[in-house]
């Protein structure tokens, strides 16, 4: 497998305070041999082995880092990749990162991946790669699992995945959907079967749907098993959506975080969904009564905010992130609001609370100084009522990201909530309208990814200060958030091979 992008991974310890810098990570990893997968929009696989890889860190600031990652394939000569990320945070002694892959165009087309990482107790750094592609005629996604130690492979030998081949069919799915003038739908019921084949570790299949709504067909998806029993799963954009799941096994249950859009671009969706193989588990709807989402979010940490262009340039804006973000809307466990950034532009904010009541992902879309940008937010609630962002933000051509960690507290709301004029139509079946909306694969992020806001803005200084304000139910019966905008493109293209 031949990996030519510039790799920039980007990893966001923004909210790690001065007094407590993140530890100097080792200069030389070396990888044991590892397998990829490349599967395009036409449903074909291609299994590389023998892979092996040097990630050279070349230089730390803080919790920011860069560097350079060497692959090849069966001993071919080495491919220089650019790396450059950020350190998340340690729990229970494991180092977590996160970093993406901003490999720009060619003549093969463009491509961007996103790795997420851990450093364990044992010094082994494990490394998960999912990442997009697509070109003239085709669209592809690339997944891998590799393992790293310290100056010489650590000789772990082939990995012990939990098997999920086999047919899995989901209960009955309710998903929230954001459209491109903000205005938000709870659509379906829909049902999803899950068709998946797997090789050692690696993942093959597709996704066949029943949009609830008079819509019907299949994606291409491929994942790989991570050595937790965790899966992720990425859906090879289509005609319909362009996805990625997250999930986790256990007694026979597939429960699975979900985020995509629509392949033109003109809505996102998220749902939380569970699967079960020979019928559907019939799983209790989680009930989100409890929590209360709606208000003025203010960040109440310090944090950095990291700036990547493709090629390596890495910026690191001290303090940047200093912006406030307005949820107006929440129904059960969705809520929804915007970033606005005034001239800058706006962000149409669409996020869906677990089943444990403590984590939550959340997807951004729109313009910022008139370039299309998305993100993903892996968001943890916390105990007191504020919520941890871990945040990624993504131009659409790929050429651009940013990163960081933040805390927020909740205050009343500084405005009321704005509301579209007029709506997106509902969505339509086989009636010659927009294609309806279809819930395919993907979701956290989960693992995913950080934080609130993906360029970085300009400080504005007058924030209202927020006093924590424990998550609790709030009723709220409108159902359409922010002033209309652009939904920009999401380009979440992976590793050309």
């Amino acid at each position: 497998m031949k990996m030519r992008s510039a790799v920039v991974a980007l990893l966001c310890g923004a909210a790690v305070a001065a007094s407590d810098p993140c530890d100097e990570l080792a200069s030389d990893w070396v990888s044991d041999p590892y397998s990829g997968e490349r599967i395009d929009s036409n449903g074909n696989a291609k299994t590389f082995t023998n892979l092996e890889a040097t990630f050279k860190i070349k230089s730390q600031h803080g919790c920011a880092f860069e560097g350079y990652l060497y692959n090849s394939t069966n001993g071919a000569a080495a491919r220089k990749n650019w790396v450059a990320g950020v350190i998340l945070g340690t729990t229970m002694g494991v180092v977590e990162l996160q970093m993406f892959e901003l490999g720009g165009s060619s003549s093969k087309g463009s491509w961007t991946a996103r790795v997420d990482a851990t450093i364990s107790t044992d010094g082994i750094l494990r490394w998960r790669h999912t990442g997009r592609g697509s070109g003239d005629d085709e669209s592809w996604v690339v997944v891998f699992d590799a393992v790293f130690a310290v100056g010489a492979a650590p000789g772990l030998g082939e990995p012990d995945c939990a098997n999920v081949s086999g047919v899995w069919f989901s209960d009955w799915i309710e998903y929230d959907r954001l459209y491109a003038d903000s205005t938000h739908a709870t659509e379906g019921p829909a049902k999803n079967t899950l068709t998946l084949a797997q090789t050692g570790c690696l993942v093959t299949g597709g996704n066949a749907w029943d949009n609830g709504v008079g819509g019907t067909g299949k994606e291409y998806i491929g994942g790989v098993v991570h050595s937790d029993n965790s899966l992720t799963l990425l859906e090879v954009a289509g005609i319909d959506i362009d996805g990625r799941m997250e999930a986790t096994v256990g007694d026979g249950v597939l429960a699975v975080h979900f985020v995509g859009s629509m392949a033109d671009k003109s809505s996102e969706m998220v749902f939380d969904g569970f699967f079960a193989k020979d019928a559907p588990p019939d799983t209790p709807a989680t009930d989100c009564s409890v929590l209360d989402m709606i208000g003025t979010w203010t960040p109440t940490t310090n944090s950095d905010l990291f700036e990547v262009v493709a090629g390596g340039n890495v910026t690191v804006r001290e303090g940047g992130v200093r912006r406030t973000f307005d949820i107006y809307h929440q129904d059960n466990c969705a809520f929804w609001g915007t970033e606005d950034f005034g001239e800058y532009g706006s962000l149409a904010l669409l996020g869906l609370v677990h089943s444990d009541l403590e984590t939550a992902f959340v997807t951004e879309v729109g313009l910022f100084f008139g370039v299309g940008v998305s993100a993903t937010v892996d968001v943890r609630l916390l105990e007191n009522g504020d919520m941890k962002w871990h945040y990624i933000g993504v131009s659409e051509d790929g050429t651009r990201a940013a990163t960081y960690d933040a805390v927020y507290a909740k205050s009343e709301l500084a405005s009321s909530a704005p509301t579209s004029d007029g709506g997106s139509p509902a969505p339509t079946s086989a009636d010659g309208g927009s294609p309806a909306p279809t819930p395919a694969d993907g979701g956290s992020t989960a693992p995913t990814s950080d934080g609130a806001s993906p360029a970085p803005t300009p400080a504005d200084g007058d924030s209202p200060t927020a006093s924590p304000t424990p998550h609790k139910k709030h009723s709220d019966g409108a159902a359409s958030v922010g002033p209309p905008l652009l939904l920009a493109a999401l380009v979440l293209v992976v590793a050309g091979a």
